[in-house]
């Protein structure tokens, strides 16, 4: 509870005051979705760091020097216990608080940060998952003050990623105790650490993985010697060195778990280990994105055409129309009998939206007379309603004289041009549209004269965010089909999924995925508390369609020659995924509207972005 209490005056501290330079985040509370507590906690970890460990980061680098009283300090705030339960003195969280606390210990020093992890959970977790009692009454206490700073040793020159094929030996005694011999290198915090979690190969006559133990070893025991402290291009302020190992006796009740376990000791932390390393009922905006992803996993065309009505149109109507308006266009919108479309790009007024050329002229009786054209126009071939943006008033900024129109296709002197023979989305249909004199009555003006751009604007965010699914959704339509393809074609006498390089490529496809997916669904869910972010709906779409190309791209090597024939249809997603990269936006226009954000905000002496209170 002292631990608990320390947190929360901590966190009522004034961020000002702990540093002399002024700090901004970038931090949206509500896309983050912690609850109370978390931010607290956050809060209580922020304010530590960059008290105690900011100031002191250049320094750190510069000396490649890890400042001793920190560890104490951790201690005394309770973070190198996070995860592990109270009843054996730690705070009894869970493992996204320790993300946070990496989190924000990185965020003063990413040197400082990586000891840290490798002490609270390469060190302290395990010993709390798998050591018995005994073992945890030992070691644990001085590891949770900080008294004592922990270590994990597994790499060898020899044996990285493969870590089975290790050269250190633990043999056996008649005493059951073990002599340890060996070495191990790029050891984290090794130059510092008292307590060690180190594996060593125990047994040779069964298979590899079945062979290895894990053990507590301690750096004062007999014939255990530390290397000089490496000097690294990075993270120079957490410790590095080799170990070496010459007949080190270690007792049978220092063995983790149990002899020949230390495979699965490994790999049972290894989960935790990326992840702290790493860092209502109603229907809303995420159950609509998650739509739009498996729309477009099964068909990405589809997907864009349903995208284009279920929000450019029918979320717009439903936002910004009038009780008569939505009583006339919505239930056939609904029922699918008609089919929406918004129309507001022209030849030369993409991302420069205020400069279209399109004019609504209003008449004496309140009618207006649309002429012009518009082009690239998703659903127009079919589409029965449309949302049309037009300049109804030159007089006045740009800004001001743009208002959005309902429009029917059976109006006189409206037409839709021919079909466009696109690069992607083929199954999406697009055209022109040319206005000749098309009259408009009053009533079907969309909010008021002259508030296009506004009802332009207050839609892009949700666009943005409704359309990040159509990536997502290609995404795992991508790794669908080369998880298929991959084991079943074969090389060499087996299935090319078998060889690393696909795996590598596998796992990449995935974790693109699933990064992109996290961020969208969270933006959605902040969407739907009311915490609507300008530059995480940008931000979302942005990342999600970046990646998405990258995974068609991946998708498509994976299939090799077959990739580039279109008899396979993994190079149909490469073409459509390239639409979320010009079309809602160019990634241009996002990633400038995300830095006019930052800029806008530090300006005005904010230490954040407005929505992300």
């Amino acid at each position: 509870m002292l631990r608990i209490t320390a947190f929360r005056v901590a966190a009522r501290a004034p961020r000002t005051s702990l540093r002399s330079v002024r700090t901004f985040t970038g931090y949206n509370g509500p896309v983050a979705g912690l609850t109370p507590q978390q931010e607290e906690f956050r809060d209580a970890v922020h304010a530590f760091a960059q008290k105690e460990i900011a100031p002191r980061a250049a320094e750190i680098d510069k000396t490649n020097e890890m400042p001793e009283d920190i560890f104490p300090k951790f201690g005394e705030m309770g973070l190198l216990g996070v995860t592990v339960p109270e009843k054996w003195g730690g705070l009894g969280l869970g493992y996204l608080e320790h993300t946070i606390a990496m989190e924000e210990i990185s965020r003063a020093s990413a040197s400082i940060g990586l000891s840290y992890g490798a002490h609270s959970n390469l060190m302290v977790n395990q010993l709390v998952r798998n050591g018995n009692e005994a073992q945890i009454e030992k070691y644990l206490p001085k590891l949770l003050t900080g008294e004592h700073i922990g270590s994990l040793a597994m790499s060898e020159p020899n044996a990285g990623s493969d870590v089975v094929s290790m050269k250190t030996r633990a043999d056996p005694q008649e005493d059951g105790s073990y002599l340890l011999n060996g070495s191990k290198c790029w050891i984290t915090n090794s130059p510092h650490a008292s307590t060690f979690l180190i594996y060593a190969k125990s047994d040779t006559n069964v298979a590899p993985s079945k062979g290895i133990t894990a053990f507590l070893v301690q750096r004062d025991w007999e014939g255990f010697s530390v290397g000089e402290k490496l000097d690294k291009f990075g993270m120079r302020g957490s410790p590095t060195a080799e170990l070496f190992f010459d007949n080190v006796r270690i007792p049978a009740e220092n063995v983790l778990r149990g002899p020949g376990t230390g495979a699965a000791v490994l790999m049972s932390g290894l989960d935790y280990e990326r992840l702290v390393l790493s860092g209502g009922l109603g229907l809303g905006y995420l159950e609509h994105t998650i739509a739009m992803e498996e729309i477009s996993r099964a068909s990405a065309s589809i997907g864009l055409s349903y995208g284009a009505h279920s929000n450019l149109m029918v979320n717009q109507l439903v936002r910004n129309g009038n009780e008569a308006q939505i009583e006339k266009y919505l239930p056939k919108l609904l029922t699918g009998e008609h089919i929406g479309s918004l129309a507001m790009s022209e030849p030369n007024a993409g991302s420069d939206v205020v400069s279209m050329k399109t004019r609504a002229d209003p008449q004496e009786d309140g009618s207006y007379l649309l002429n012009g054209s518009k082009c690239w126009i998703t659903n127009s071939p079919h589409a029965s309603t449309f949302l049309i943006y037009a300049k109804s008033d030159t007089n006045v900024a740009p800004s001001k004289g743009i208002t959005a129109f309902l429009v029917q296709r059976d109006w006189e002197g409206f037409s839709v041009g021919e079909k466009l023979d696109k690069f992607g989305m083929r199954g999406s249909p697009t055209a022109e549209l040319f206005f000749d004199n098309v009259r408009i009555p009053a009533e079907n003006v969309l909010r008021g004269p002259g508030t296009g751009a506004a009802v332009l604007m207050s839609g892009l965010d949700y666009e943005r965010l409704v359309l990040s699914g159509g990536p997502l959704g290609i995404m795992q339509a991508a790794l669908d089909m080369t998880l298929e393809y991959t084991h079943d074609r074969q090389q060499f006498g087996r299935p090319i999924a078998e060889f690393e390089l696909m795996q590598g490529k596998i796992a990449d496809m995935y974790t693109k995925l699933s990064a992109s997916r996290a961020y969208v669904y969270a933006v959605a869910r902040a969407a739907d508390a009311g915490k609507v972010s300008r530059e995480d709906c940008a931000g979302a779409i942005l990342y999600a369609s970046d990646r998405a190309v990258e995974v068609a791209m991946d998708a498509q090597q994976c299939f090799g020659g077959n990739g580039y024939i279109n008899e396979y249809e993994v190079g149909r997603l490469l073409r459509d995924s390239r639409l979320y990269t010009v079309g809602a936006g160019t990634q241009e226009i996002r990633r400038m509207l995300i830095g006019r954000m930052f800029n806008e905000a530090f300006k005005k002496g904010l230490d954040r972005l407005p929505g992300s209170a």
